[in-house]
């Protein structure tokens, strides 16, 4: 009974983090987008201001709880709190450096050591921060090979990682640890919003010289580029809906604006790729 209400806990505690950084998202960035009236944005604002707010706790972590409670299990694979880091962007090294600090503590406490949904989930978070070391050492740990659920050799190998089919352990098999490595190395390579994106904003020194194409960025836009000793030298941005954008690239800001005709690509000239 005890672990029925513990878990129960538990679910309940995690949709709340995922309400908080929906409704965050929701109604402060896409506010405009979705033309919400201004009798609901008010009520809105009423709603915000009795959240209560993101805490530091004294280990330097961002807080999980109402009180900055010691954690009996500060290793769990669960990072619920840290929502509003990845998938969600009202928390970032730029626009709250000091949350996002916080955030980095606690995946420092909670170590490497976890299922491969988590590690896939942690690949994101470190590529967020824009730790492109620690986001490709999670990555390596994903692909970390384990042995068959049958398998019951001396050398067997459990726990986190990759299947010999390539599917993510947990283990059992999850399809999100696969889902997340995915996306942990699109981060990795670029991050994006509606109306911005960032190119090689956590590379790792593995991957200094690279190429990739048909990467899609938030807006509707598809991204082909090339690098080399980590600075893009070949771009190319379409989109087959138009639209404007702005790239951040090699320490510089560019303005783009894709024509949709025939998804026309819009190559940016190589005098924009120097710094």
């Amino acid at each position: 009974e005890a672990k029925v209400v513990i878990y129960d806990t538990y679910n309940l505690c995690f949709r709340c983090h995922c309400i908080f950084f929906f409704f965050r998202f929701f109604f402060f960035k896409q506010k405009t987008a979705y033309e919400i009236s201004a009798c609901l944005v008010g009520s809105e604002m009423c709603i915000r201001d009795r959240l209560y707010p993101y805490q530091i706790g004294t280990d330097g972590n961002l807080q999980e709880w109402y009180y900055d409670w010691q954690d009996q299990d500060p290793y769990h694979r669960h990072q619920s709190h840290l929502f509003g880091l990845y998938p969600g962007h009202h928390l970032s090294v730029e626009e709250t450096p000091e949350l996002a600090a916080a955030c980095a503590r606690t995946l420092q406490i909670k170590g490497d050591d976890t299922t491969g949904w988590s590690t896939g989930w942690r690949v994101n978070l470190l590529a967020r921060l824009r730790d492109g070391e620690k986001a490709y050492h999670m990555y390596r740990r994903l692909l970390r090979y384990v042995s068959p659920d049958n398998y019951k050799g001396e050398d067997t190998r459990r726990g986190g990682g990759t299947y010999p089919n390539l599917l993510d352990a947990h283990s059992p098999f999850q399809i999100d640890g696969n889902f997340g490595g995915c996306s942990g190395v699109i981060e990795m390579l670029m991050q994006s919003s509606t109306n911005k994106i960032v190119l090689l904003p956590a590379l790792p020194e593995s991957w200094a010289d690279g190429r990739v194409q048909g990467i899609c960025a938030r807006g509707g836009f598809v991204v082909d580029m090339e690098w080399k000793n980590r600075e893009v030298v070949s771009l190319i941005v379409s989109s087959p809906k138009g639209g404007r954008t702005e790239i951040c690239f090699n320490g510089c800001l560019l303005y783009t604006s894709p024509s949709p005709r025939d998804r026309q690509k819009s190559r940016i000239p190589s005098s924009a790729l120097k710094k």
